[in-house]
């Protein structure tokens, strides 16, 4: 199937995902209000982080050994039982490490003992399990299986939230606290939806040989860079929600990262173009860098557009959708959104340069961001709440996604006039561009005759 194919599928599966998604998300705003966003927006922080340091940035390998078909999937479906039941292990450990601590667990969203024994490995275990099989699919080039397993896991959170929302209106709600627990350890189902789509679609849970050790090693090498830049990516994205918690309380969190999750809504067409030319750009190395000037092209007009009409909308947006105790989340939205647009068009240099191996500038980018980030959050927060937060994340999403974009042009050879420059026939070359990539059978064979059956590859906002 061709690229072109492949990026439109992709970007619809993705638009019901994200509908759904958003909806569940205004329901969810309107039963648990400011407080009830704010540590559930804690909890996901701190939870994501646990997934970030425990999962090792593993899917970035599979994804490059399974696409570069280096590593057969019959290989890496073992591995990953392995590796989650090893980080099962790990994160009880560090669990009760945490618990240890002081203070320390209602700092970072982390349950009580009781219900820490579920919800958090639930959440992170799932997570990490969505994460590897999702970058099986992708380097597999089967978006549609991968976006309606995940469109089966946001329908099914719409139900949860639906019922609860009419037991509120009928007088027999359960109380937040019942329904934040329930909210958070439904991901479970996220890790069974995806690896059951990809087991489904491929066959490949035969074991074939115990190579653990040698696949593992093969992964880590290639991913121990990208473990340690997304791992520092993330703190610099997220450390405000901690920070922002601590000095301000889960009621500002709540109104504040509400604002940032909008913002996430401009990475979505960034990521989805990023995600399916991976395996293309892995493939084609360098010679890939002449197909994305009509890409990227797209992203920062869009983007663009509709960041202005989004800001422009704000002030009735947020109070409109998610009821009028966010309507401060316009002001932080239109602080954060120049930094949010910036930032958004790294995805696809940071697609390139993981295609082509050249990992050094994903790892600054991470390091300038999170210096620019802790630093400028410890001076404004205290001072400013969560506009000092807004202010500092859009410089330090700014700056990051100036050096990236530096860094790509000059790696590129392209000038940055033709990167945004409108010129006449652009959309016909888009259109060309997307129809000029084709792969000979889009998905691999399952035939065995087929020796790709034999030799397969790999590959998240």
């Amino acid at each position: 199937m061709g690229l072109g194919r492949l990026a439109l599928s992709n970007i619809l599966y993705r638009g019901a995902n994200l509908l759904v998604s958003y909806i569940n998300i205004i329901l969810l705003s309107r039963l648990l209000g400011p407080r009830g966003i704010g540590e559930t927006s804690l909890f996901i922080a701190t939870g994501n982080l646990t997934v970030y340091i425990l999962g090792g940035s593993l899917e970035s390998g599979l994804i490059y050994y399974y696409t570069s078909r280096r590593i057969p999937g019959n290989r890496l479906v073992p591995l990953i039982w392995v590796m989650l039941g090893l980080q099962l292990i790990l994160l009880w450990t560090l669990m009760s490490l945490l618990h240890g601590i002081p203070g320390l667990p209602a700092l970072i969203g982390l349950p009580g003992p009781r219900g820490s024994s579920w919800i958090v490995p639930v959440f992170v275990i799932s997570t990490i399990c969505t994460h590897y099989f999702s970058s099986l699919l992708s380097g597999r080039k089967a978006f549609r299986v991968l976006n309606l397993a995940i469109l089966g896991f946001n329908l099914s959170i719409l139900v949860l939230i639906g019922v609860c929302a009419l037991l509120r209106h009928h007088g027999a709600y359960p109380g937040n606290a019942v329904i934040l627990k329930l909210y958070l350890m439904s991901f479970g189902l996220q890790g069974l939806f995806v690896a059951g789509a990809y087991l489904g679609h491929t066959g490949d849970g035969q074991w074939q040989g115990w190579h653990f050790w040698e696949d593992f090693k093969t992964l880590f090498r290639y991913a121990r860079w990208v473990y340690l830049s997304n791992t520092l990516a993330f703190l610099a994205l997220r450390l405000d929600f901690w920070l922002v918690g601590y000095f301000c309380g889960a009621a500002r969190l709540g109104v504040y990262s509400q604002a940032a999750r909008v913002g996430q809504l401009f990475f979505i067409l960034p990521m989805v173009i990023a995600a399916t030319i991976l395996p293309f750009a892995i493939e084609q190395k360098e010679s890939f860098v002449s197909h994305l000037v009509p890409l990227f092209k797209c992203i920062f007009w869009v983007n663009l557009l509709s960041g202005v009409f989004l800001c422009a909308c704000s002030p009735l947006f947020f109070p409109g959708l998610f009821g009028q105790s966010f309507r401060y989340s316009a002001v932080c939205f239109i602080i954060l959104m120049p930094g949010i647009f910036c930032y958004s068009l790294t995805n696809l240099p940071t697609a390139y340069f993981l295609g082509i191996r050249k990992l050094g500038p994903v790892l600054w980018e991470s390091v300038i961001c999170i210096g620019i980030i802790l630093t400028g959050d410890l001076i404004f927060i205290p001072r400013y709440n969560i506009l000092g937060a807004s202010l500092v994340s859009s410089a330090g999403y700014l700056i990051c996604g100036l050096y990236t974009l530096n860094v790509f042009k000059k790696t590129s050879g392209l000038k940055a006039g033709e990167l945004i420059r409108l010129r006449k026939g652009d959309i016909h070359r888009f259109l060309e561009v997307l129809q000029s990539l084709t792969h000979p059978s889009g998905e691999h064979s399952n035939d065995p005759a087929d020796p790709s059956d034999n030799l397969r590859k790999e590959f998240t906002l």
